[in-house]
């Protein structure tokens, strides 16, 4: 199972969570506020079998020993005082908040404490918020909350007040490689080792998010969407219709396309400013970021991210997605690129 001990970069959250058990002065709710994937529903659970393990002494912070019956049970989440809710489908549901409230009225069954945690608070229909902020507000002597949500500001007011709030950050680069690594070890096959630092930096500090990007293959298609782009040529429609069609037939990927060009610009648009890799994010690719640093100025690549960014909207409404693609492509073709063959 995951320790306490084993999160990384949340120090501050961790000691006042620590010094809250240690004093018996748990908040009945607490409220996790950060970026998706930094380790927010790791610490409740890691705090959960804690709070239940049968070798913790009294009076005194100490991590789960992980191997008690209370931590294995948490560890498979089926501990019967621990109660996970997340959405059913898009949004969490009345019937989920009632079956909070009819454990509100007992006793916890097995352990010290009966454990709520409620992962995507945010994304509450407004029933089952309702719901949930009447048990907060008469809270069972022994239930503890953790709320969690990267999106704080689609609660309701009432259910913030409610609770302390505890900031989550971004972990830096050099700890999301390192808990990539470690993730990586268990793929099978293994992803190649130039992906790893690439996959850290594209997370933006979000170990989890790394981990999805590298399992994804969007590394290797990134490859791909970044070389169509060095070679799109405007002169020859019979190449560009085809590039479009790709996109246009596959929406998923169209957008996936779009997200890992605009990071491949910003690359490119530190490199033409610093003359360097070293905060670029493509460090697999220097090649083709100095092919198009030579090929464009700086006002042509912002152009190009801007067409990137206008084409993300267009494709949230009802507008042929064919027309889009051909238009993207056109607005983003070099005028003239050395490494068109690549």
């Amino acid at each position: 199972m995951l320790q306490w001990n084993d999160i990384r970069g949340q120090r501050r959250a961790q000691d006042v969570l620590e010094r809250a058990l240690e004093s018996k002065r748990m908040h009945h709710a607490y409220l996790f506020v950060g970026p998706k994937g930094v380790g927010k529903f790791h610490a409740a659970l890691a705090l959960t079998a804690a709070l239940n393990c049968k070798e913790r002494p009294e009076g005194r912070f100490q991590s789960a020993c992980g191997e008690c019956p209370s931590c294995r049970k948490v560890d498979s989440r089926q501990h019967p005082d621990l109660h996970i809710l997340e959405p059913d489908g898009q949004f969490i549901k009345i019937d989920q908040v009632r079956a909070i409230q009819k454990a509100a009225t007992s006793r916890p069954y097995e352990g010290k404490f009966q454990v709520v945690i409620v992962d995507g608070i945010h994304q509450m229909g407004d029933e089952a918020a309702n719901a949930m902020l009447k048990i907060l507000e008469e809270p069972p002597e022994a239930m503890h909350f953790f709320l969690i949500t990267d999106q704080p500001n689609r609660l309701l007011d009432t259910i913030r007040s409610r609770c302390q709030l505890l900031r989550f950050g971004s972990l830096p680069d050099d700890d999301v490689a390192a808990l990539v690594a470690e993730h990586a070890k268990q793929m099978d096959p293994s992803p190649p080792s130039k992906y790893l630092s690439v996959a850290a930096r594209f997370a933006e500090g979000s170990p989890g998010r790394a981990v999805s990007i590298l399992e994804s293959g969007i590394l290797e298609r990134r490859a791909q969407a970044v070389h169509q782009m060095l070679i799109i040529d405007p002169v020859y429609a019979r190449t560009l219709l085809d590039q479009a069609e790709m996109l246009y037939k596959d929406k998923p990927y169209f957008f996936e396309y779009i997200d890992v060009l605009k990071v491949f610009l910003r690359d490119v648009m530190l490199f033409k400013t610093l003359g360097h890799l070293e905060r670029c994010v493509n460090l697999d690719l220097p090649e083709e970021i100095d092919a198009l640093a030579a090929a464009l100025t700086m006002d042509e690549v912002l152009q190009r991210i801007d067409s990137l960014n206008r084409c993300q909207r267009l494709l949230e409404r009802p507008i042929n997605p064919q027309l889009i693609a051909e238009e993207l492509l056109l607005q983003l073709a070099p005028r003239v690129l050395d490494v068109r063959a690549t």
